[in-house]
């Protein structure tokens, strides 16, 4: 039934893509007519048409064909491999996981072709447009050629990465990796490099979901845990030409392993690596599996390996804090984390932009009488981003241990709201990700109470290692007050 449902779906979606190649193959043929008796005009707007129709039928078609081969021998892995899902890729079960550089260079290619022909006409109808017509409001079409611009010069980078990189590959040390073990092995270049400042190697546990459908379908991803290797020295390869960057990860048994089962919600594993490099910078990315295995151990978990890495010690090594995070003693002889306004310029100023570009377009719908539901969404929208900056620029967060307490304050111009606990009620303090930008996490730290809601903290702290240094302080903290009576 199922490979008989495949076998209808395929043909109807054939089918559909007939009549694109039809009117690709027509346009082209009458477009060349055109061109013959020299009109031009005409000639060049039917080519624009069969490049459209005609790249999107036979491209789709030869992605048909591509893909039915694909999902037939993954059927078939997966029919052999029930309960190791991870040879269900052929490059899975041999330990040599691909990067996704080829496919991303045809991607890139591909979008930037079929956006600019299909905005190519802008730029021929908008300038009488609002120069004889007056039409400033169809200024905002301009948008699209600068978008189709951008996406050419992805594109021709992607094409500089590939001609000096080519595909490179990650040798696992063992498949695969494990939930509570590690992921270790070895990232393999074609081309000898050795950066100043080495690679750096980023391990991230992503949920991508996708939602909708049609054009308005849409993919966001969602960092849940992230590790960074900073600096790694790349080694020889031996005989072989190029050279390798050696991995090694140790995965919490918290984490969620790799999860393909829903299309519309994955759990991906996403190994990064970069380095500066004179020229053309490094930078590539790898689908790596990570499961749950036998080998995995529960006591390997997000607490203890940093305990293994930081060291045990009352006094572990104090790191340079960032600007405007600072520890302090106050006069009732507790400890205050003071997390000041303003200190991630960076992800303000990033928001701040598009926060700018964004109000210009709702401003541009009110001013063009678009239909009403256009200006409120995108106007509700520019709320919330306007109080994500307030948060940004304004806040001042304040952890606060103190005579048996231990309380969360949020201050804004002057206002301060915030709850607290017993110390005696704190289970363990730990670190969420609650915002992301740029595929770079930014750490929250939550108070686990053993009853009642815990205590949350706005911190965004942007270094997982001084966000980590900073739990084992609080730990410390209020575990010297615990057993001290608060005052009544």
């Amino acid at each position: 039934m199922i490979k008989a449902d495949s076998r209808l779906g395929t043909t109807i979606f054939l089918l559909f893509l007939l009549p694109f190649c039809a009117v690709g193959i027509v346009t082209g043929v009458l477009a060349v007519q055109k061109m013959t008796e020299g009109d031009w005009k005409q000639g060049g707007f039917l080519s624009i048409f069969a490049l459209a129709f005609g790249g999107a039928g036979f491209g789709m078609l030869a992605a048909l064909l591509f893909g039915s081969r694909t999902l037939k021998r993954e059927a078939e892995l997966k029919e052999m491999n029930p309960s190791t899902p991870w040879r269900w890729r052929e490059d899975w079960a041999e330990g040599r996981v691909k990067s996704g550089a080829k496919p991303r260079l045809l991607m890139a290619w591909i979008f930037a072709f079929f956006w600019n022909i299909v905005s190519l006409p802008l730029v021929f109808f908008l300038p009488s447009e609002v120069i004889e017509k007056q039409n400033y409001a169809a200024l905002i079409g301009l948008l699209f050629p600068l978008v189709g611009f951008g996406a050419i010069v992805y594109a021709i980078h992607s094409s500089l990465e590939w001609q000096r990189y080519r595909e490179t590959v990650f040798q696992m040390s063992s498949v695969p990796g494990v939930i509570g073990g590690a992921l270790a092995g070895s990232i393999l270049l074609n081309t000898e490099l050795n950066p100043a400042d080495g690679f750096d190697v980023t391990l991230s546990c992503v949920r991508r979901v996708r939602s909708g459908s049609g054009k308005s379908r849409s993919t966001s991803d969602t960092i849940l845990w992230q590790e960074e290797l900073e600096r790694v020295a790349p080694v020889p390869r031996g005989d072989l030409p190029g050279c390798s960057v050696p991995v090694h990860f140790k995965v919490p048994y918290e984490c969620r392993a790799t999860d393909p089962t829903d299309p519309d919600d994955r759990i991906l594993w996403m190994l990064e690596a970069r380095a500066s490099v004179p020229g053309v910078d490094f930078a590539d990315r790898f689908e790596v599996p990570v499961f749950k295995t036998e080998r995995s151990s529960p006591q390997s978990t997000e607490e203890r390996i940093r305990l293994e890495e930081h060291g045990q010690e009352e006094t572990s090594r104090r790191p340079s804090l960032s600007a405007g995070i600072d520890i302090r003693t106050n006069a009732l002889g507790g400890t205050e984390f003071v997390f000041e306004r303003a200190r991630n310029s960076g992800a303000a100023a990033s928001l701040g932009v598009f926060f700018v570009v964004w109000t210009t377009i709702t401003v541009g719908l009110f001013l063009v009488d678009a239909p009403v539901i256009f200006p409120l969404v995108f106007g509700g929208f520019d709320l919330l981003f306007v109080a994500v900056l307030a948060q940004l620029l304004l806040a001042e967060t304040r952890i606060v241990v103190e005579s048996g307490m231990v309380a969360v304050r949020t201050v804004v111009l002057g206002v301060m709201w915030g709850r607290r606990a017993r110390c005696d009620d704190i289970k363990s303090v730990g670190l969420s990700i609650n915002a992301q930008m740029n595929r770079r996490p930014y750490y929250d730290i939550v108070l686990t109470r053993r009853t009642g809601p815990d205590l949350n903290a706005w911190t965004m702290i942007k270094d997982k290692r001084e966000a980590e240094w900073l739990v084992d302080e609080i730990g410390r903290a209020f575990r010297r007050w615990q057993g001290s009576a608060p005052p009544s």
